[in-house]
C-alpha cells in the first residue's frame, strides 16, 4: 500500500468491501489492517481519483472526495472513517514503512489480540510473492509462508483477506491460479475472491463455519456491486459474472 493510492477508484472498491463486511455481514468484532506501507513512487499511479463502483457506499464516496478535495492522501484517515462508523479498527504500523529486510520482525510484531475475532486485511503493493523476491522488489509482496504463519496465529472466528493485483493475465485463468497457490502454499482452505478493475481480494478462514458465512456475504456483495466472484470450493461454477 502507498499513500499516493489513497482515495483512488481502486481504493474505493477496497474500502467499500471492508465496510460491507464489517457493517452488514455481522461476522467480525474488529477490523485489523496490515498495510505493508511503502513510500510513494515517482509515478502518476493513484491519480485516477473518484468512485465508479455500481451500488457503492455513498458515505464512503463523500468521505474520500473530502480527502481528495483537501489534498489529504494518508491511510491514517481510515481511523476516522471506521471509528466514526462504530467499527473497532486496529491499524498495524500505518505510520511506518514495511521493509523486505525486516519482514520477519514486521509480521511477528502483529499483536495476538489483533488476530482474534477479526477480519485481518493484508494490503501489499502487488500481492502474493513471485517465485523469487529480491531486496529491490520484496517490499511489494507477501510470502506464502507469512500467510500460513498468520493464519496459524488467528482465532477460528477470524478470517484473512489479501489484496492481489492482476494487470497482465486473463481473469478467468488468474483467479483460479491464485486460489490454488494460496491453498497449496499458504494453507488457505477453500479461498474465495471478489474482483473488480484488475484487482482481487482473496479470503479464507480456519473455520468451516466462518468460510460459509464469508461465502454468503461475498456472494451478496458481488451481486449488489456487479463485481466478479470466484469460489474455489465450487469450481464447477467458474467465475460468477455480474448479474448471474
Amino acid at each position: 500500500m502507498k499513500n499516493q493510492y489513497f482515495a483512488d477508484k481502486r481504493d474505493y472498491f477496497k474500502y467499500d468491501l471492508l465496510l460491507y463486511l464489517m457493517e452488514r455481514a455481522d461476522l467480525f468484532r474488529r477490523l485489523t489492517f496490515v498495510p505493508m506501507l511503502t513510500p510513494d513512487g515517482g509515478t502518476d499511479h493513484g491519480s485516477d481519483k473518484g468512485c465508479d463502483l455500481e451500488g457503492g457506499n455513498e458515505g464512503l464516496r463523500v468521505f474520500l472526495q473530502c480527502c481528495i478535495d483537501a489534498g489529504m492522501l494518508d491511510i491514517r484517515l481510515l481511523r476516522l472513517l471506521f471509528c466514526t462508523r462504530g467499527i473497532t479498527y486496529c491499524p498495524y504500523r500505518d505510520t511506518s514503512d514495511f521493509q523486505h529486510r525486516t519482514r520477519t520482525e514486521y509480521f511477528a510484531g502483529i499483536p495476538d489480540e489483533y488476530l482474534c475475532d477479526a477480519l485481518v486485511f493484508l494490503d501489499p503493493d502487488v500481492g502474493l510473492e513471485k517465485k523469487t523476491i529480491s531486496n529491490r522488489d520484496g517490499n511489494a509482496y507477501v510470502k506464502s509462508v507469512e500467510l500460513a504463519s498468520l493464519l496459524g496465529r488467528m482465532s477460528a472466528e477470524s478470517a484473512l483477506m489479501l489484496f492481489q493485483a492482476h494487470h497482465h493475465e486473463e481473469v478467468e485463468k488468474f483467479l483460479p491460479k491464485i486460489c490454488q497457490r494460496l491453498s497449496e502454499e499458504a494453507t488457505m482452505d477453500e479461498p474465495i475472491c471478489v474482483s473488480h478493475r484488475q484487482q482481487a481480494f482473496f479470503f479464507s478462514s480456519r473455520s468451516q463455519t466462518m468460510r460459509t458465512g464469508l461465502r454468503q456475504a461475498l456472494r451478496e456483495y458481488a451481486a449488489s456491486r456487479s463485481t466478479l466472484l470466484y469460489d474455489s470450493a465450487q469450481q464447477e461454477e467458474g467465475i460468477v459474472q455480474p448479474g448471474n
